[in-house]
């Protein structure tokens, strides 16, 4: 099936077919990369018709033979989408990045229905848009950064990098958080809270502490009073630094992965050498 999800033109009756689908037990749908038709739509954009509020955010600048970072951004519970995205589409803009906004509107749905859901929309997303997918960015705030942190632990291989503003790995969702020790089940976490947050603060250092002990890149901030939090400077320091340190990230546990098979290789050789 070729689902177009970027054509200006596209009929109505295509995202019926495809909401039908996409409701059929939550299972992977059989979808094309590459299937662009026509002028992709940029600009901020509502996708109608998946259950919950989702919108994206196309920078003018896009072409689809280029692939661009995509940030994928959890608002907290309540928060309206278009108030959001409206967080990044600025530097997004500038930096040619994708932006993309589904929202959490049942919180009975979350995380396990919702997981399911989410993923089949970021699928979505990959394959409709050229997403550079060594760049995908998980950000989440308040509420949705303690779900993203949830996202960034259990699901790794979704991510390049997750950053948590106003929110961490402590809350509901934490006994559900599987640590790892591997490099190729982690990745790097940028962590942001502010100045009124110390009960939270005290707790996040302490699970900072922990996940370094087991090889997670972090940086935790913490913003003082009357610093600005958010502010375009710091947007612009956390995009620097979730890029450089995902791609380190990347470099790190592609080198784990190959030692891990020279030493798989060496000891299968040495148990059958007589």
């Amino acid at each position: 099936m070729r689902i177009f999800l970027v054509n200006k033109k596209i009929r109505k009756r295509h995202f019926i077919v495809l909401f039908f689908i996409f409701l059929i037990g939550f299972t992977p749908l059989p979808i094309e990369a590459d299937t662009f038709v026509g002028e992709i739509e940029t600009g901020l954009i509502e996708l109608k018709g998946f259950g919950y509020p989702v919108y994206i955010f196309v920078p003018p600048s896009l072409k689809p033979e280029q692939k661009y970072p995509l940030i994928i951004s959890i608002p907290n519970q309540g928060e309206a989408p278009e108030k959001n995205i409206e967080l990044w589409t600025s530097i997004a803009k500038r930096q040619s990045m994708i932006v993309l906004a589904p929202v959490m509107e049942r919180i009975e749905d979350v995380p396990f229905d919702f997981d399911r859901w989410f993923f089949q929309m970021k699928a979505l997303v990959v394959n409709q848009y050229p997403v550079n997918q060594k760049k995908i960015f998980l950000v989440g705030k308040d509420g949705g950064a303690h779900y993203a942190a949830y996202l960034g632990i259990n699901f790794p291989d979704e991510f390049s990098g997750v950053g948590l503003l106003a929110g961490s790995w402590s809350g509901r969702f934490q006994k559900l958080m599987q640590f790892q020790t591997s490099p190729l089940r982690q990745l790097p976490f940028f962590v942001a809270l502010k100045e009124d947050q110390q009960e939270l603060f005290q707790q996040t250092e302490l699970e900072a502490t922990k996940l370094v002990e087991k090889g997670y890149p972090i940086k935790l901030v913490r913003f003082q009073k009357g610093e600005e939090f958010l502010s375009s400077d710091f947007k612009k320091e956390f995009i620097a630094w979730i890029e450089d340190q995902s791609e380190k990230w990347r470099m790190v546990a592609e080198k784990s992965q190959k030692t891990f098979k020279e030493k798989s290789r060496k000891a299968i050789k040495n148990f059958f050498v007589v």
